[in-house]
């Protein structure tokens, strides 16, 4: 995590911006902890979109794991951006950040990769 929060750190302009972004989804892929299980939790989203403007979308994870997860987004968010994700089962809110995204073609939705900012035993839950 360091060296994300460094590169976060040291971004000052839009181009160092991008660069950054395109760094941390490479290193996502690679970093992933533990695999990837299909679950579906219904999930409220919280954040700003690549514009700039807020934005609220109720959505559900596609596939979860224990620091982090697949989501189908319809607005347009960018890699390394923060984003407040409620489950809307057990009310529980995380922070996490997005470490990949992938347009699907003749989809209008993204399928973005998340990371929870911190340990959160059972927040994938569906049961209150």
């Amino acid at each position: 995590m360091s060296i994300i929060w460094d590169l976060l750190n040291e971004s000052e302009s839009p181009q160092r911006e991008n660069h950054v972004a395109r760094e941390l989804c490479a290193e996502a892929t690679e970093r992933r902890k533990s695999p990837r299980t299909s679950l579906y939790v219904p999930l409220f989203v919280y954040g700003y979109s690549a514009a700039g403007e807020p934005f609220h979308e109720d959505t559900n994870t596609l596939q979860v794991n224990d620091s982090g997860g697949l989501l189908r987004l319809d607005a347009n968010v960018r890699c390394g951006q923060k984003l407040l994700v409620v489950n809307r089962v057990t009310k529980e809110e995380q922070e996490c950040r997005v470490v990949t995204l992938a347009k699907r073609p003749k989809h209008a939705d993204l399928r973005i990769g998340v990371a929870l900012a911190g340990p959160a035993p059972g927040f994938w839950d569906t049961r209150r």
